[in-house]
């Protein structure tokens, strides 16, 4: 009899959550609602410019509001305590950890040449993934001074990448996605 972490109830379920959190941190990534914190001062690429050096002695007090008369929100937060797109991307990392585990027989055979030729996209994705979030980890724990190694730019463009592949993975899945709530809701009803 399987344990219920590995029914098909649990995987089903696993899986249509993989697909909402990555579809929020996704989005929230993306748009940088919440997706990212300001960027910090020793960032290589930007160039520190002070209020001094460009404007009036008169505009150096004032804000952009008082000299534009218009005031822009912003709707990053600032910490880590806001960041919906880290805590989604965290959530996220541990649904693909119980799925990893859920299909720890398809993962055992991750060095078998056959198996990979049958699984590229499954393979491409895994190590999409793997970069993703140990880049993104690194980002969240500001472990390597951007000066050093632009781990900002892996991330996103392995974010990126990531979203095109797991929209083909979950396409090519869409009839599992159909035929399993079939299943269990028949299983259902023959226990009734």
């Amino acid at each position: 009899m399987k344990t219920l972490f590995k029914s098909l109830k649990s995987k089903f379920v696993v899986n249509v959550a993989m697909i909402f959190v990555f579809g929020v941190s996704s989005v929230t990534g993306i748009f940088h609602v919440g997706g990212e914190r300001h960027e910090r001062n020793h960032d290589f690429r930007s160039q520190q410019i002070s209020t001094a050096n460009i404007l009036p002695a008169q505009f150096i007090n004032a804000s952009e509001e008082q000299m534009t008369g218009i005031s822009e929100p912003d709707f990053r937060p600032e910490g880590k305590e806001n960041d919906v797109h880290v805590y989604f991307g965290l959530f996220w990392l541990a649904l693909m950890l119980f799925h990893v585990i859920q299909n720890w027989a398809w993962f055992k055979k991750i060095v078998i040449i056959k198996h990979i030729l049958k699984n590229k996209l499954t393979y491409l994705i895994t190590i999409v993934f793997i970069l993703m979030a140990l880049s993104g980890i690194f980002l969240w724990i500001d472990i390597i001074p951007r000066n050093v190694f632009n781990v900002k730019e892996i991330h996103e463009i392995t974010g990126n990448l990531l979203f095109a592949l797991i929209i083909i993975h979950i396409i090519q899945r869409v009839k599992w996605y159909v035929n399993v709530p079939k299943v269990l809701l028949k299983r259902k009803s023959l226990t009734n």
